[in-house]
């Protein structure tokens, strides 16, 4: 019952958007356990052996097969990434909370597990979140981190998997990787000022692939910290 009313009182405050603004750090533990800990019944866009729900506000700026680039209405750009391999092989991968995060919370529940994280970059937020095989990264402004953690949400804890479209694009080797590797926000995130560097590269590394016109090789990143 108490679940139930957390979520009633949330979706409310969603509904006369008067929440977003008003979200502070000590509201988000409420707010992500009421996504990841009761079900919902959302409409989710279909995509090559997954499916997953993007709000409103959000719209897909680019997509392969496994990567979705999404936009919200500030111009944050969220990197949506489904790991389908280990997801297929079930692997199990942990995460060490970075010591200076502004804030961090595990998501725990019957069936998976994963986090969200924030960290401080001068005016910036670094926030990323990983459950059940899906790995969002998003660069946002203070006035804008309410909205991310929420978008975040959304979409992290409606991914749904076809097993048997999965299934088949093993048996035909269809799932094919770009050698080299865009581990962007993660391997050198302790270095003051590293991640709108790694942005930018990552935006050049997206032009580049679509003036090539390699669509369905676009960009592989790995989930590991």
């Amino acid at each position: 019952m108490k679940k139930k009313l957390i979520l009633f009182l949330v979706l409310v405050l969603f509904v006369t958007g008067c929440s977003v603004q008003k979200l502070d750090v000590n509201n988000y533990d409420s707010v992500i356990d009421s996504y990841f800990n009761n079900k919902r019944n959302v409409k989710r866009d279909a995509f090559s052996g997954y499916s997953l729900h993007i709000p409103r506000g959000l719209k897909i700026d680019s997509k392969d097969s496994n990567n979705l680039i999404l936009r919200d209405k500030y111009n944050n750009l969220y990197y949506v990434y489904i790991d389908v391999v280990s997801y297929y092989n079930k692997v199990n991968k942990k995460y060490k909370k970075y010591s200076g995060s502004y804030y961090y919370k595990d998501i725990n529940n019957e069936k998976n597990n994963g986090f969200i994280e924030i960290i401080k970059d001068n005016k910036k937020y670094f926030v990323h979140g990983v459950y059940n095989y899906v790995k969002i990264e998003v660069y946002s402004s203070e006035n804008s981190l309410s909205d991310t953690i929420i978008n975040m949400c959304e979409v992290m804890s409606s991914i749904k998997y076809n097993d048997d479209i999965i299934k088949l694009f093993f048996d035909n080797n269809d799932l094919n990787y770009k050698e080299e590797e865009f581990n962007i926000f993660t391997s050198n995130r302790k270095k003051k000022g590293s991640y709108l560097e790694y942005v930018q590269n990552y935006d050049n590394a997206i032009s580049s692939v679509e003036n090539s016109g390699e669509d369905e090789d676009m960009i592989d990143v790995d989930m590991d910290e």
